[in-house]
């Protein structure tokens, strides 16, 4: 025989109370408040407007100025830190004081896009900022900046030469003609300073160059910016083992005979005796004073023109440093000969940079130096070659007087057009 002992209705209720009481009273005695300090790894600031969430629940907390943060969380509860540009980090709680570290996310970097007022995603803002890196810039050989850009923005940015005149600056129109009457010249800012024209940047300095298109991006500078904004970051040292490269470049510019078509002596005298035809000048008179000069063929543009213009670059940069403490060295010249005789463009680059950390603070630092030397060749040159007749004696260029230049100014009497 068996003893059956059985609850009534009221000690039943009584005893779920007692356990609900008891899971209650556990789980208020689990609950604490954590706090704590959210840093950056790479410069150890606190970092304000993170966001904390308790993993699995709606209930979060963000960090304030000083990147301190307060929560109410159960002991094992998971934290989840999220913060734009930085590594999503869980952190399980252990204590009620709790000091995180975040480390940078370059995925993260590379997806937004920081302009005047904020920061957007980068794939919200494809067509107003557009982003040119280092190794794309060093496989130009030019003297300006705007010469590297060419051909490598997708659209919005117009790059087109002013001249063929070795060391001219590109024409750059960003979003097309902001004005009629003003200078449609972008605003370039180097590393922050904005500079008044095209800063003269050698390649080898510049990490990258990001345009930016749109009036948001462009508020923060105002009125400067109507014509669009560059913004060029130069190379800064990286700690290590000091690094010295030096890279040298050779060219030759070629301009073909076709560029500049010119009559020989037969298509000349022909010419000539056609138009004087025509007319009461007569052709005799040159034919009987200068008779072997019908035998002449040669012609006035291979004395002014360059057919094989050197560029030569010579680079060299030195870089390296300690944990806290990093350097950037760079050096360069540029050496262009001009399609013309006597013109040549030489510009002489140097930039020293040095970043130095602590705990609290970061210090950049950097001075710069561009020297230009430009010579240009006579104006009107290459047009006072074309009209020098292919019959006329040679010239030749030692001499400072020759027989051609002599005998031509005698033409007036002869009413030589």
């Amino acid at each position: 025989m068996k003893n059956k002992t059985r609850l009534s209705w009221g000690n039943k209720l009584l005893l779920a109370l007692i356990v609900a009481l008891s899971c209650l009273i556990t789980a208020q005695a689990q609950q604490i408040t954590v706090s704590g300090i959210v840093k950056s790894s790479d410069d150890n600031m606190p970092i304000p407007g993170v966001a904390i969430i308790i993993s699995g629940t709606a209930k979060g907390a963000v960090t304030d100025f000083d990147g301190i943060y307060n929560i109410q969380a159960n002991l094992k509860d998971v934290l989840v830190f999220r913060y734009l540009g930085m590594t999503t980090k869980n952190v399980v709680v252990a204590s009620a004081k709790m000091d995180v570290i975040m480390d940078s996310d370059s995925e993260d970097l590379e997806e937004i896009v920081v302009i005047g007022y904020g920061a957007v995603k980068k794939k919200e803002v494809t067509g107003a900022v557009a982003q040119v890196k280092s190794e794309d810039i060093e496989q130009f050989v030019t003297s300006d900046v705007a010469g590297a850009l060419q051909g490598q923005i997708a659209g919005g940015v117009n790059v087109t030469a002013s001249s063929g005149e070795p060391g001219e600056a590109s024409n750059i129109q960003i979003r097309g003609i902001t004005s009629l009457s003003g200078n449609n010249t972008p605003l370039f800012v180097v590393n922050g300073i904005p500079q008044i024209g095209d800063p003269g940047l050698a390649p080898n300095e510049i990490e990258t160059i990001d345009i930016l298109k749109d009036g948001a991006s462009t508020a923060v500078y105002g009125s400067r910016a109507a014509a669009g904004v560059i913004l060029i970051t130069t190379k800064q040292g990286k700690s290590g083992q000091m690094s010295v490269d030096f890279n040298y470049t050779y060219g030759i510019q070629s301009l073909s005979d076709e560029a500049t078509p010119l009559m020989n002596t037969q298509d000349q005298l022909f010419y000539e005796i056609t138009r004087n035809s025509n007319t009461q000048i007569s052709f005799a008179p040159l034919i009987e004073r200068f008779p072997e000069w019908i035998n002449n063929d040669n012609k006035f543009d291979d004395y002014v023109l360059n057919r094989s213009a050197e560029v030569k670059t010579y680079s060299l940069s030195v870089s390296g440093g300690a944990e806290n403490l990093t350097y950037n060295i760079v050096g360069s010249l540029f050496d262009q000969d001009g399609s013309l005789i006597n013109s040549n463009f030489k510009r002489y680059n140097g930039r020293a940079s040095t970043t130095y950390k602590t705990d609290n603070w970061k210090i950049d630092g950097s001075i710069a130096f561009t020297i230009e030397n430009r010579r240009r060749a006579s104006s009107g040159l290459i047009v006072q070659a074309g009209r020098y007749r292919p019959f006329f004696p040679e010239i030749d260029p030692n001499n400072e007087v020759s027989e051609g230049s002599a005998v031509g100014g005698g033409f007036k009497h002869l009413q030589w057009p």
